[in-house]
């Protein structure tokens, strides 16, 4: 079973000219996430009480439109789908005044973190039993793996701040997206996003952006001194 909100885009969530970027694109998705789970009584009271929570593994994107300043937007989401590792989940983006003209479709896949041994855990039914499937959006937006790049070029490193974590501690998913968006150039149309997690970044961690594009896709990998990869973001022209 599905669930929407509204939300007039305000002034403070645009961007380049008086777009959503895709970060803000992910908090949008990330909310409705969060009302439709509060909404069944397994939000965030609940998980902390069982000790289980959904952690994001990752994204496919495909944006259709615009989403722009003082635009109405409805904002949907639906699980599609569990098996013992993965929870799937879909989302679309759309006008008030046009709802089944998305400007964002998008695919999510989860995973249940024991969040005190701090491991993934196997799905139960108690995980998936309050949420009712409905089928996806269309099989070009199943996961698929985010190819590397050859040649890399390393940025100036970012340290975490306060102001980016989650209610965990952990940088929220949002911000990873957010700063990988800053090496894409501003004149490249993008139309899909690839994202994938791998590890969480905390409170003064150290991450650095190694950049690869070619084109037809910008690449950019998160990595820590050691080189393992907070997070890895593709966006390219479909």
């Amino acid at each position: 079973m599905s669930y929407s909100f509204e939300n007039k885009i305000r002034f403070s969530e645009t961007a380049d000219r008086e777009k959503l970027s895709v970060g803000n694109i992910i908090d949008y998705m990330q909310d409705c996430t969060n009302y439709h789970s509060e909404s069944l009584g397994v939000g965030i009271e609940y998980q902390i009480r069982t000790g289980r929570a959904w952690i994001l593994n990752s994204w496919q994107i495909r944006i259709n439109g615009d989403i722009r300043l003082g635009d109405t937007v409805r904002t949907t989401t639906w699980p599609c789908g569990f098996d013992k590792v993965f929870g799937y989940r879909n989302f679309t983006m759309a006008n008030t005044d046009k709802p089944e003209d998305f400007l964002v479709e998008a695919e999510s896949t989860w995973i249940i973190m024991d969040v005190e041994k701090g491991r993934i855990a196997k799905i139960q039914q108690e995980d998936t039993e309050r949420y009712v499937c409905e089928p996806s959006l269309s099989e070009d937006l199943k996961k698929t793996k985010i190819l590397p790049g050859t040649e890399y070029a390393e940025q100036t490193a970012y340290i975490v701040r306060r102001y980016q974590l989650d209610i965990n501690g952990h940088m929220n998913n949002s911000w990873y997206v957010k700063i990988a968006e800053e090496y894409v150039p501003q004149d490249r149309k993008i139309t899909f996003v690839r994202v994938e997690y791998k590890k969480s970044a905390v409170l003064g961690d150290e991450i650095i952006p190694f950049v690869y594009d070619d084109v037809f896709r910008c690449l950019v990998e998160l990595r820590d001194r050691d080189g393992s990869i907070y997070a890895v973001a593709e966006f390219s022209a479909g």
